[in-house]
């Protein structure tokens, strides 16, 4: 029977949604914890103890790497047997999971797509903006804050102050795992060296701005310009203006990424380009098909006449009176109008006599 990675390591449907961060910390956490009470030295007369640390010592192999773990969610136990027809069997205690990510950025394995991955996408920022209907018709100028991440000014991302330096861990070698054999088993775990706690290395002088991240919060303010018909989802990419970071030495700044979330309007429902909007109408304009108007997205009186009998929930087209199309906002969709018959609480006696006498009408009669 396969087992579940994250419940070996006592993770929650919660724990999977924290930042990568959060995550971090806590698998760390839970590892250390779990190994200590299942370890085959203090669980001697268990005979299951040997398999069962070595179970958590794969589950936190694979879940604290972020791609590792990518594809562990994607292909679960089962990436091994997806590398060829000719290996039998496979999962991840036994495929070297580093080759096959080298593999599929060089363009190779899994049908050899490939791709390359950008170093700036690790600053990658997503927010989400609030836009009205109208504005998602006219477009518009949109001003908002936003939280990034910067580089250190003190340390300048070397996470270290003035005289201070990252050297590599003594006690992992720079691996952030400690390697240990207990008979014919080789077991790995988070590396104990208190300065490193996994990272791989240890920093002389932590810089005391940053907390030894080599970044900072910093509050922006940014201007854009929404385009006509944005839809609810969509997204908009405004190039380097999101979290700076390090990589190899070098000063990196990812984008914003601003996704669309549409407010709900009072009048219209939106359906991709058409909008869709209840018209109460007097029980006579629609028995008779009189001239009738609705008001439109920009605020126009549209008049159309009313077929004769019309009845309640019927459907009117209007055409070219939606949302501008996103890309092409000379095209627009249709305007639908849906009927809401009002009848009148009370009558008069006048009203009560008109009516009887319509009901011996030729089209009034039952």
């Amino acid at each position: 029977m396969k087992k579940n990675y994250y419940e070996i390591l006592d993770l929650t449907t919660e724990d999977k949604k924290l930042d990568d961060t959060k995550f971090s910390s806590k698998i760390k956490r839970n590892f250390k914890q779990k190994s200590k009470k299942i370890h085959p030295d203090v669980n001697k007369e268990d005979p299951e103890a040997t398999k069962k640390f070595q179970e958590l010592n794969t589950a936190y192999q694979v879940l604290s790497d972020p791609n590792k773990r990518v594809l562990y969610d994607k292909y679960g136990e089962d990436l091994g047997k997806s590398q060829g027809a000719g290996q039998q069997g496979g999962n991840f205690a036994d495929v070297d999971l580093e080759d096959i990510i080298n593999k599929m950025r060089s363009g190779f394995g899994f049908g050899g797509g490939g791709f390359q991955q950008d170093p700036r996408e690790q600053g990658n920022l997503r927010i989400t903006v609030p836009v009205s209907l109208i504005e998602c018709f006219e477009g518009a100028k949109k001003k908002f804050k936003y939280k990034k991440q910067v580089i250190c000014d003190l340390c300048g991302g070397t996470k270290h102050e003035k005289g201070g330096s990252v050297v590599k861990c003594s006690r992992c070698g720079g691996s952030g795992m400690e390697t240990f054999r207990q008979g014919n088993m080789i077991y790995q775990q988070t590396c104990s060296a208190k300065d490193c706690n996994g990272t791989g290395y240890i920093i002389i002088k932590p810089c005391h701005k940053c907390n030894a991240t080599g970044v900072v919060s910093k509050e922006e303010v940014i201007e854009i310009d929404l385009p006509i018909g944005v839809q609810n989802g969509m997204n908009i990419q405004i190039n380097e203006t999101g979290n700076e970071f390090m990589f190899n030495g070098k000063k990196y700044i990812g984008n914003l990424i601003v996704q669309i979330r549409e407010l709900a309007d009072e009048k219209f429902q939106r359906q991709n380009n058409d909008l869709h909007v209840a018209l109460d109408l007097n029980i006579l304009d629609a028995i008779i098909g009189s001239n009738v108007s609705v008001e439109s997205i920009e605020g126009k009186e549209q008049k159309f006449k009313l077929s004769v009998g019309t009845k309640q929930d019927q459907t009117y087209r209007l055409s070219g009176l939606g949302m501008k199309q996103y890309g092409n906002p000379f095209n627009r969709g249709s305007l639908f109008v849906h009927i809401n018959l009002i009848l009148p609480k009370e009558l008069n006696e006048k009203e009560l006599e008109l009516l009887n006498n319509l009901k011996e009408e030729e089209h009034f009669k039952s």
